[in-house]
């Protein structure tokens, strides 16, 4: 018997070809799992695929798992801290480095995070005015930086011309305020109206809040341990056995599944994997 026919869907979800894409905070957790989907996805012989993290031992190994499932992929692993702009310059680089090429299409994921903020503290007990750039310089600055550099250097040539995507992992955060996330919320609803800017602005450009729900990742964690507001703690327990906390697997199979369908209006917040606030 014949195989049966891939609907167009399908069809766009086998291959990626001459496809350029970046995923920040990708050593672990939600952005390691998010480039291993663009390993699986993106031909191998014409795709680049950069990886960034601080710790260069996790990055390696996730640089020898992309290999492994896709030994024909350009790798590129940089290591940088995005709270320093002397150490993020690597990124620009390979920007420079890689914009000399021809792309049919470009992804920029901002998915790099440090912590959830002061959690331990208040909105009004917030008083330290270097954290509080540090945390804004990681979650906020960076990427609007970033951004405009990947948008001025991964761009169309005379015989491509080069779609481009730039992804906010958002947050529901973003929308709706939470106790003990005075700073993180703020973060992240600048970050989501920063995107929409950017759709009202540049209407050729691709521009995605996609928001992972809830993942039982290290920041979860330590946020469970520190956070003054134990009601949170048992909130999310029950949520857990409700079955609204997801697996960064999981949220990384949707992610792609919403990128490369590529069915969103620009600016809007995605959010396959729903949860009750």
């Amino acid at each position: 018997k014949s195989r049966p026919k891939k609907s167009s869907a399908e069809k766009r979800m086998s291959s990626l070809k001459a496809t350029f894409a970046v995923v920040t905070g990708s050593s672990q957790g939600l952005g390691k799992e998010i480039a291993l989907q663009f390993a699986k996805v993106c031909d191998g012989e014409t795709s680049v695929l950069v990886l960034h993290g601080r710790n260069e031992e996790r990055l390696a190994a996730v640089h020898a798992d992309i290999k492994a499932v896709n030994p024909l992929l350009t790798v590129c692993a940089v290591v940088a801290d995005l709270v320093e702009h002397e150490s993020y310059k690597r990124l620009v680089e390979i920007f420079d480095e890689f914009g000399k090429q021809s792309f049919e299409r470009a992804f920029l994921v901002h998915n790099a995070g440090d912590h959830m903020g002061f959690v331990k503290n208040k909105a009004h007990e917030i008083d330290d005015h270097q954290a509080i750039q540090r945390f804004m310089s990681m979650h906020l600055t960076s990427m609007v930086v970033l951004t405009s550099n990947f948008m001025k250097k991964i761009t169309s040539h005379a015989l491509i011309k080069t779609k481009q995507y730039v992804v906010n992992v958002s947050s529901m955060s973003a929308l709706v305020p939470m106790k003990t996330l005075a700073l993180y919320c703020s973060a992240k609803a600048a970050r989501e109206m920063f995107m929409q800017v950017l759709a009202l602005e540049d209407p050729e450009v691709r521009a995605l809040n996609f928001d992972p729900a809830i993942m039982p990742t290290e920041m979860l964690i330590n946020h469970i341990r520190d956070a003054y507001d134990r009601d949170f703690a048992r909130k999310l327990t029950k949520m857990g056995k409700d079955g609204e906390i997801f697996s960064a697997v999981k949220i990384a199979e949707e992610f792609i599944k919403v990128v490369i369908l590529d069915e969103w209006k620009s600016g809007e917040h995605v959010a396959p994997c729903k949860f009750k606030v």
